[in-house]
């Protein structure tokens, strides 16, 4: 049964919808532990436990008061990142909020499988980018189709299958990839290889441990294009 539009306009809040494993939500800063300027753990709102640490003061992220549309984000900046203790299995969903201040001209991870050959899901080239591998082979690792850029603020998801998976950039669902692989036994939030971390913002990194559907997708959609004022497409 789709989620009613009301339920948005009251309080979006994306636990309401089941799976939810991992909720990091840059805007409350209650869930951020900070080692003087810089963030050492971002709790999970999730109810899980799944926290995001980083115990290397030099590789722990900042935050950014008004990062995205005056609103808080989680600032990595190319040498950044935070790890969860997290396995996934097909099928997933992950939906985050973000945005790439730097294009370094390959790939920029802003969620990523580890070990790390299983998942990516961030950017190659400025464009916004999905794939998964197996450990030996990664499939489709070129930018999602159509290419969109997340060299602004942006609502990227996919919805992961047993053998495809769909991104979605804006509440816009792009051509569907071979999402075929193993499981990540864990995740880096900012990047995980050197020369390809995130240069940029992050807001809400939303995790599901299925596949949602077009209704639960639209309806996380409308709830971050409202808390986080980016028009859907």
């Amino acid at each position: 049964m789709p989620l009613p539009i009301r339920a948005i306009r009251q309080q979006f809040d994306p636990r309401r919808i089941a799976n939810s494993v991992l909720w990091l939500d840059s805007t409350d800063s209650s869930t951020q532990t900070m080692n003087g300027s810089t963030v050492s753990q971002w709790s999970d709102k999730s109810g899980r436990g799944n926290h995001a640490t980083q115990t290397t003061a030099a590789s722990q992220p900042t935050r950014a008061a008004s990062g995205i549309n005056g609103r808080q984000t989680i600032t990595f900046s190319g040498t950044t990142s935070v790890r969860v203790s997290l396995s996934l299995t097909l099928p997933y969903t992950i939906v985050a909020v973000g945005k790439l201040s730097t294009n370094n001209g390959g790939y920029q991870r802003l969620v990523a499988g580890l070990p790390d050959v299983h998942l990516v899901f961030g950017a190659v080239n400025g464009n916004y980018s999905t794939f998964f591998g197996s450990g030996s082979a990664w499939n489709d690792i070129t930018a999602n189709s159509p290419s969109r850029s997340v060299m602004q603020n942006r609502i990227m998801s996919v919805s992961a299958g047993t053998s495809t998976a769909t991104p979605y950039i804006d509440g816009e669902a792009l051509n569907t990839k071979t999402s075929t692989g193993s499981a990540p036994t864990s995740l880096a939030i900012g990047g995980v290889f050197t020369g390809q971390f995130w240069q940029g913002e992050c807001g809400d990194v939303l995790i599901y441990s299925r596949a949602l559907s077009a209704d639960e997708l639209r309806w996380l959609h409308i709830g971050l294009s409202r808390k986080w004022s980016i028009p859907l497409a």
